[in-house]
């Protein structure tokens, strides 16, 4: 399923110039009964789709003036941008401004891995009740509390080897307990890119010496996906022998 997204989205993004922007557990669909036997993962659901240009400008229609994907998989610089815009600046009024409308490949990117995380910690029923309890808790760390909170839990789950919202504490089921090294390497490929992004303070920005090439929408290329995907298979487990 992530390799195949992956260069969905990627093919997506630079061939039909389309940036989905809502990439979730329940806009991803499979087919298994293809010919060679295995399944194929289709991607749904473009209600916030929007076209860019080839250098990543909008191109036609309305900007989005609110926040753009499902918040359990929001990328944690949009949820930056919320924390910011509804819990931090508000008008006089007490009414909150709208959301900065932006939204980058890599957003994308990251969400899928916390569907291939959701998948990973939720879709196999727990087998006792602090596990149960554990993946509860997991939920309600990605879709509950403010932004704020959500935002550095996210960003530690990218940015920190160890502690208690690093990858390593996430409540995988037994069944992907195996492929811990695979989510590690994805982390471990991008965590450079948060120094970049905390060096611009989370601004639109953080690589203007790249902004020519587009490597500014990757960070420096630490979330292209010819990066993330070359580190995934370095890591993907080898099959146990039957």
């Amino acid at each position: 399923m992530v390799y195949q997204m992956l260069n969905c989205l990627h093919d997506l993004r630079y061939e039909a110039l389309i940036l989905h922007r809502d990439v979730s557990f329940n806009n991803i669909m499979v087919v298994r009964d293809e010919p060679d036997g295995k399944p194929l993962f289709i991607l749904n659901d473009f209600d916030l789709a929007t076209r860019k240009t080839a250098d990543g400008k909008p191109d036609g229609g309305p900007p989005s003036k609110h926040r753009t994907g499902t918040l359990p998989f929001m990328s944690y610089e949009l949820l930056h941008d919320m924390w910011l815009a509804y819990e931090v600046v508000r008008k006089p009024s007490g009414d909150s401004p709208l959301v900065p409308a932006r939204h980058h490949l890599r957003f994308d990117y990251e969400s899928l891995l916390y569907v291939a995380l959701w998948c990973a910690f939720k879709c196999e029923k727990p087998r006792s009740t602090e596990a149960k309890d554990a993946v509860n808790i997991q939920v309600g760390h990605w879709e509950c509390g403010t932004y704020h909170n959500m935002f550095l839990r996210k960003r530690a789950l990218l940015a920190s080897i160890t502690g208690p919202s690093s990858i390593r504490e996430i409540p995988l089921s037994p069944l992907f307990e195996l492929w811990l090294p695979f989510f590690e390497a994805w982390t471990d490929t991008v965590q450079p890119a948060d120094r970049l992004l905390q060096r611009a303070n989370y601004r639109d920005d953080p690589a203007p010496q790249d902004s020519a090439t587009g490597g500014h929408r990757t960070v420096d290329w630490y979330w292209s996906r010819d990066r993330i995907l070359a580190a995934l298979r370095e890591a993907e487990p080898v099959p146990l022998p039957s």
